[in-house]
């Protein structure tokens, strides 16, 4: 009877740890500028990292780069500190309809995703599309969205070993300062004055 009872306990936390839905991924979007003080018209230069902070690895697309994509990117978001909804960079295509109609999600997952185990992070240094033409405080944002996975290809997916990175996180705000071109001054010459 013991035994029974026993077998019975082990197949029911079998069955549970089967069913369990994998823990969903624990990340922290960063970005930083490369300097904190900018000139008027200067490229601005950041660097954003994808963290796992979590104790679960995740899968999620190699594709960062700052331009839109459906199979996943970064946007980098420029706000003024004083009023305005800001300015936002995003070039975004899409791929055809055969494409995603066609695709092998498992494939897509091998060959265009990473598994980003914990304490490891995944980034890219690039140039903001925005140049400031006026001094001020500028805040940026780096908003990572993952790439597009349907329901259908998610039940393809049901043995995947560990979650998939989906939907959209943010990073929170780096401020920025720009200031106005130093004026150069000129030299003093006894002919001009």
């Amino acid at each position: 009877m013991i035994r029974s009872l026993i077998l019975v306990s082990l197949a029911s936390g079998l069955a549970a740890s089967q069913t369990a839905p994998a823990p969903a991924p624990e990340l922290v979007v960063s970005v930083k500028p490369l300097k904190d003080v900018y000139t008027v018209g200067e490229p601005i230069r950041v660097r954003y990292e994808i963290e796992n902070v979590g104790e679960t690895p995740f899968y999620m697309s190699k594709r960062i780069d700052p331009i839109g994509n459906a199979l996943g990117c970064v946007s980098l978001k420029v706000g003024a500190e004083h009023g305005g909804e800001g300015i936002v960079e995003t070039k975004n295509f899409d791929l055809s309809s055969d494409y995603w109609d066609n695709r092998d999600i498992q494939e897509e997952i091998r060959t265009n995703w990473l598994l980003l185990q914990p304490g490891q992070f995944y980034g890219m240094t690039a140039t903001v599309g925005f140049t400031s033409l006026k001094a001020g405080h500028y805040s940026v944002v780096a908003e990572h969205a993952s790439g597009q996975v349907s329901d259908k290809e998610k039940s393809l997916l049901t043995d995947l070993k560990f979650p998939l990175l989906l939907g959209t996180h943010s990073s929170k705000p780096a401020r920025i300062k720009v200031i106005d071109r130093p004026r150069r001054k000129q030299k003093w010459h006894p002919a001009l004055h």
